[in-house]
């Protein structure tokens, strides 16, 4: 049986008087996908926040490998090898790819101080093919960003976070803007991370693209998860279905 990477007790966390996560627990095992889906505002996004540092929790206890973190900032969840690519992907257009998989972190020849350095092209532009390749991507690595399709900008962003070698990795909507063909490039990116041994939860209001991926699937309902299940042995009409009714009966309730 695989090892637990990451496990959530009863997260809490609000914003003034709106509760927005009220007790979320969960685990993703080694090179395990969890998909967690649920409506706009349902706090998925607050809850990957959380994961990679950028919002403190009200309450409960994250675990790396079973051990507990607690997290200042986004660099304290890298440093436990925690990434996070988020829905806009945070790249810059006028930038090549190589360029932006090394942001921040950029390679130089020459002097350890400025002025007496300049940035290594050669050696970033060859690292950036190499992490691409490992990807299944043979994308020219100098092509600017701006000019990629949405599905080519998915692969830089999920390159850049691989260069930091995560431990487990967050997409927050990773299908939401792409085709159903691009999607499909996604989808088998994300087997090709499993296979390389990365965890990952992955959040999307299409549950149908969760399907084809995950592992084990959360619904979150107004800041809980109402209902979880594993997908093996499970037909995608049984999911769709459990799914959309457990989604049903939230509006339908907030509504009364």
């Amino acid at each position: 049986m695989a090892e637990i990477a990451l496990e959530l007790v009863d997260i809490e966390k609000s914003f003034g008087p709106l509760e927005v996560l009220t007790g979320v627990s969960l685990s993703v095992p080694e090179a395990g996908c969890y998909g967690l889906v649920g409506d706009n505002g349902a706090g998925k996004s607050t809850l990957l926040k959380i994961l990679s540092g950028v919002y403190p929790r009200d309450a409960g206890e994250i675990r790396i490998m079973g051990k507990p973190v607690d997290f200042h900032s986004a660099i304290d969840a890298r440093f436990s090898g925690i990434e996070m690519i988020y829905q806009d992907l945070a790249l810059a257009g006028e930038l090549d790819a190589a360029s932006n998989i090394f942001l921040g972190r950029e390679h130089y020849r020459g002097s350890k101080y400025p002025p007496f350095r300049w940035l290594d092209h050669k050696r970033m532009h060859a690292e950036a093919a190499k992490v691409l390749e490992s990807v299944g991507s043979r994308l020219s690595t100098d092509r600017q960003v701006k000019w990629l399709s949405g599905g080519e900008r998915q692969l830089v962003a999920v390159a850049r976070a691989l260069e930091f070698d995560p431990r487990i990795l967050l997409m927050d909507e990773p299908t939401a803007a792409l085709s159903i063909e691009k999607v499909n490039e996604v989808t088998r990116l994300i087997s090709r991370l499993k296979d390389r041994g990365v965890s990952m939860i992955l959040v999307s209001h299409r549950f149908t693209d969760l399907i084809q991926v995950a592992d084990t699937i959360g619904v979150l309902v107004h800041g809980r998860i109402v209902d979880e299940f594993e997908v093996v042995g499970q037909s995608t009409d049984e999911m769709t279905t459990r799914i959309v009714r457990l989604m049903g009966e939230a509006d339908a309730g907030a509504l009364k």
